[in-house]
């Protein structure tokens, strides 16, 4: 989760488009024509879906279908969660209302009474190393 690899089995429901699971950057949609281009256009303009978004936490280990609160508005579920020993932090990615899914919010999990504040985040959340190191 770190650097925001997907891990597609992972992140989202059957059927959710790349835009909702947040790497429409994997795909470049300026280019003039590729397989699937018209799909990934359609959820780009799609204002109803959600969005996947990075989250991160201290304290409880909460578990996967947390629901994110704004307030005390259900906003959103926590789909998958690891914990980076590097950052001393839970890393999570929910689905949230679209107009929501922006870095730097701040948003509560709860779950089987099970509370934490949690901060969006953008990726990737950490910058590995090797990304500076220039290939020859």
């Amino acid at each position: 989760l770190e650097v925001r690899q997907p891990v597609l089995h992972r992140e989202a429901a059957d059927g959710a488009g790349v835009v909702e699971r947040g790497i429409q950057w994997l795909v470049d949609p300026t280019k003039a024509d590729f397989v699937g281009r018209a799909p990934i256009m359609a959820q780009l303009e799609d204002t109803a879906s959600g969005r996947l978004l990075g989250l991160s936490w201290a304290g409880d280990d909460l578990p996967e279908g947390a629901q994110v609160l704004a307030g005390d508005t259900v906003v959103g579920t926590l789909v998958v969660k690891e914990y980076s020993p590097g950052m001393a932090r839970w890393l999570g990615l929910a689905m949230v209302d679209r107009d929501l899914a922006s870095p730097g919010l701040t948003f509560d999990l709860r779950a089987d009474g099970h509370y934490a504040e949690a901060t969006t985040l953008s990726s990737p959340y950490v910058l590995p190393a090797s990304w500076s190191i220039p290939i020859l």
